[in-house]
């Protein structure tokens, strides 16, 4: 057998190799964002803070959130841009950041997180979750049922799918679909769930159980049902999670009490209508009353009965929760109009955005304006999100009651995202009030 020496020179080039590749390895290793929570794998996630860890082996420089904050009680939506200095608190060695935000109890969020290392690498990620705490909820499709000719029986708070294949007990019924969960016939259509409820939407008792999650669906209009629990004691606002395939309606169906102690404040109809986002786009609607007011329902610890009569329709329900009254919720005075490109038509080539801020009462500032712009390069598919402010972007000009507003964007080949950092109505059809233009 031949053998030859190696000299050391090559060996001594082969480990210069190897350790170069190993250190470009350990360089080139990317920041990561980790433990995040709430994650919003189910619903109904309360906690007091945003929390997640923020790690590079080269060091974590940065961390900021472009937090979507949305009230369930009154639809209102508006932007805050946490930072170091405003609003995260940040703690630990710069290669695993602990990393927190204060919450608000009841409120739907959509987070942007966004971090950078020391070599200029930087990760994000997106949740969206909420912060919601029911008091009680009842499934809309658990209504009264008939057993052995007998009518009007239920189930004393119900576990999951207990009113699988119960008989109906007949108030009014279109019969307008299938019955997957309960007989149509008689009785309103019942129907699987499907994504996104089934998937990021989930509740707890439903996920790794094997139960499904049911909908009573209403195409049409005169479909009523009685729906009976022992509820606890107390007074509560009332909301549906409802969903619609035929556009927006502010009626769908009405609420009233037909049977026992509970009692409704304010004047009828008492009603809740759905945004028409699709057959299973789900949102929380409130049931309010004539005056646009949230109702106040109150019960006392006793079995009622509520009756949900179907009036525009066109809605699916999952289901009723019961939350706590809050009467203290801010209404803004800011309105933001003039708003340019503002996507009513395709092509509106511009270099930069623009709006008016104004505000009845005063009081804006310049430092607290922010914009978060989404822009998708339509060449490469590229996308990417800025968080501007008067340090990175804007120009603000104008006084306290009224400021204009400008921020500078790619005129060449880009398609935007816009959420400013405002707040929109329930009345105004919109829940986050985004803009799209190109």
């Amino acid at each position: 057998m031949r053998h030859e020496n190696i000299h050391p020179s090559f060996v001594s080039s082969v480990l210069r190799l190897l350790s170069s590749v190993i250190f470009a390895t350990v360089v080139k290793a990317q920041p990561a964002i980790s433990n995040v929570y709430p994650n919003g794998t189910n619903m109904f996630q309360p906690s007091a803070t945003l929390s997640f860890t923020a790690s590079s082996p080269a060091g974590v420089t940065n961390a900021t959130v472009a937090l979507t904050v949305t009230s369930l009680y009154k639809g209102t939506s508006f932007l805050k841009n946490l930072t170091a200095s405003s609003g995260l608190t940040i703690t630990g060695p710069s290669t695993s950041l602990s990393v927190s935000a204060v919450l608000t109890s009841n409120t739907l969020y959509s987070a942007v997180i966004q971090i950078r290392d020391a070599n200029g690498a930087t990760a994000s990620r997106t949740v969206t979750f909420d912060t919601i705490n029911p008091s009680f909820t009842w499934e809309a499709e658990d209504w009264d049922f008939t057993s052995n000719g007998v009518p009007n029986l239920y189930i004393d708070n119900p576990q999951t799918n207990a009113y699988r294949n119960l008989d109906t007990t007949v108030e009014g019924s279109n019969n307008n679909g299938p019955g997957q969960y309960r007989p149509s016939v008689p009785g309103p259509s019942t129907e699987t769930t499907g994504s996104p409820e089934t998937t990021s939407s989930q509740r707890l008792q439903y996920i790794g159980t094997g139960m499904t999650i049911t909908m009573w669906g209403g195409l049409m209009g005169t479909s009523s049902r009685n729906i009976r629990d022992t509820t606890p004691a107390g007074t509560y606002n009332l909301f549906a999670r409802a969903a619609g395939g035929n556009g927006a309606r502010t009626e769908s169906a009405d609420i009233t009490v037909v049977s026992g102690a509970a009692s409704i404040g304010g004047s009828g109809p008492y009603k809740f209508g759905v945004l028409g986002r699709g057959w299973q786009n789900y949102d929380f609607m409130p049931v309010t009353d004539s005056g646009g007011n949230l109702i106040q329902i109150t019960f006392d610890g006793n079995p009622s009965t509520l009756r949900a009569q179907q009036n525009q329709a066109s809605d699916n329900m999952n289901f009723f929760m019961l939350m706590p009254l809050n009467t203290n919720e801010p209404v803004t005075t800011v309105t933001i109009t003039n708003l340019y490109p503002d996507g009513a038509f395709q092509f509106q080539a511009t270099n930069q955005l623009a709006f008016t801020a104004t505000s009845t009462a005063g009081g804006i500032n310049p430092g607290g304006v922010t914009v978060q712009l989404s822009g998708t390069n339509l060449l490469t598919g590229q996308g990417s999100v800025t968080n501007l402010t008067t340090g990175n972007g804007l120009v603000i000009t104008g006084t306290s009651t009224s400021i204009s507003v400008t921020a500078p964007v790619d005129q060449q080949h880009d398609l935007y995202r816009f959420h400013p950092g405002q707040r929109c109505e329930w009345n105004s059809g919109q829940r986050d009030c985004v803009l799209r233009h190109d």
